[in-house]
């Protein structure tokens, strides 16, 4: 609906632009060949001016009054300094270190926008990593590729959750000890909810390769 009102309003001023060209008598409007010679021409002129201003203030007014909700996902490592999908990985196994550091994702659901978001589900695909279906307790497993494991899951609160903006929601950790992670990983986050357009963001797994497992 947004959407419509700016295509509503842009077309409007155009129209608006036009019909205070058109009395002036300028070259760029020359060929509409118009002139306000009668009464009646200036009332239509003056009803047809006074409609688009009318449609463009209310335009303005829907757009401001439209309220929309707008839902990120913090993805924190454990102790780590900078947010993003981030692990500890053995450079001899390629498995994720035992140690705390690096080795869980925490996160944090947020609402940006100036509306609450109803319902929300948080889906994590994994690329070239793969778990066990229990792997992580409070995301279900969604996504599965036959021998590898399972590479999707998903977050789905229990009761009929609400996003309020500024109030940001903690979802549970993940926790990655003596994982093995392939080449080129990554992470694609999905967040959809009543009222908000689904959104996506793919982002790549940082990995610190120690000595230490």
């Amino acid at each position: 609906m947004k959407k419509i009102a700016y295509v509503i309003l842009i077309i409007s001023i155009m129209l608006a632009v036009v019909c205070f060209l058109l009395p002036l008598g300028f070259d760029v409007t020359s060929h509409f060949n118009f002139k306000l010679k009668s009464s009646s021409n200036l009332v239509s002129y003056l009803g047809l001016l006074f409609s688009l201003m009318a449609v463009i203030v209310s335009s303005f007014a829907f757009i401001i009054a439209v309220k929309e909700p707008n839902l990120t996902l913090s993805v924190l490592p454990w102790m780590a300094e900078e947010e993003g999908p981030a692990l500890y990985v053995n450079k001899d196994t390629r498995k994720v270190t035992m140690t705390r550091p690096l080795s869980s994702w925490h996160f944090l659901l947020h609402n940006s926008g100036n509306a609450a978001a109803k319902y929300p589900v948080v889906e994590i695909i994994f690329k070239n990593v793969y778990f066990t279906k229990d792997a992580f307790e409070g995301w279900q497993a969604v996504h599965h590729a036959n021998a590898h494991g399972w590479y999707g899951f998903q977050w789905t609160p229990e009761d009929r959750m609400i996003v309020h903006p500024k109030f940001p929601i903690k979802l549970p950790p993940m926790y990655f000890d003596q994982d093995y992670i392939g080449d080129n990983a990554s992470v694609t986050v999905t967040i959809v909810a009543d009222g908000f357009n689904a959104k996506s963001l793919n982002m790549p797994i940082k990995l610190e390769f120690v000595d230490f497992d």
